[in-house]
């Protein structure tokens, strides 16, 4: 039997990666989900239809999310009044259009353990960026589908297993 041959990306941000997609309008971007209890949704586009190793990480930031005192992970399981995790969103850039970092976002590649960044200054990259980019967390969000509405936008589609909702 031979070794298998494997390749680490350092395009794609570090997270417990789930419910990996691509998108209906265009099979050079990738939608992806951190499944954590405070998980958020990402999306990757390469500059290239193809090359998984060039092009922008985004976060999803739900428009009319407010974290409490600026920690959005600290909400991933909330249903308080005024938490809105669904509707209208804005997809936060962590990366320049080369893939690199931008300012005041933690490395989204870093490798790490998979554990709360809020306790462990090593976990992952890609969920501490996401906080750091006020990217909207779920509470374990998993099994996404893409699907397209009658005005031609793409909509995302998850259940977030510790909320018990779609």
């Amino acid at each position: 039997m031979r070794d298998a041959e494997y390749r680490e990306l350092d395009s794609i941000a570090n997270v417990a990666h789930e419910g990996i997609n691509f998108s209906l309008q265009s099979k050079k971007t990738i939608y992806y989900i951190d499944e954590w209890r405070s998980g958020s949704i990402y999306k990757f586009v390469m500059h290239k239809k193809g090359d998984y190793t060039k092009g922008q990480t985004f976060v999803l930031s739900v428009d009319n999310f407010i974290p409490s005192g600026g920690v959005a992970a600290d909400l991933y399981n909330e249903q308080a009044p005024g938490v809105v995790r669904t509707g209208a969103a804005t997809w936060i850039p962590l990366t320049d259009k080369h893939g690199n970092p931008l300012d005041g976002i933690t490395d989204p590649f870093r490798n790490g353990p998979t554990n709360d960044p809020r306790t462990n200054v090593d976990t992952r990259g890609g969920r501490v960026a996401a906080d750091d980019a006020n990217g909207t967390p779920y509470g374990r969000p998993e099994d996404m589908e893409v699907g397209k509405l009658r005005n031609g936008n793409e909509v995302i589609y998850f259940t977030a297993t510790s909320e018990n909702i779609i």
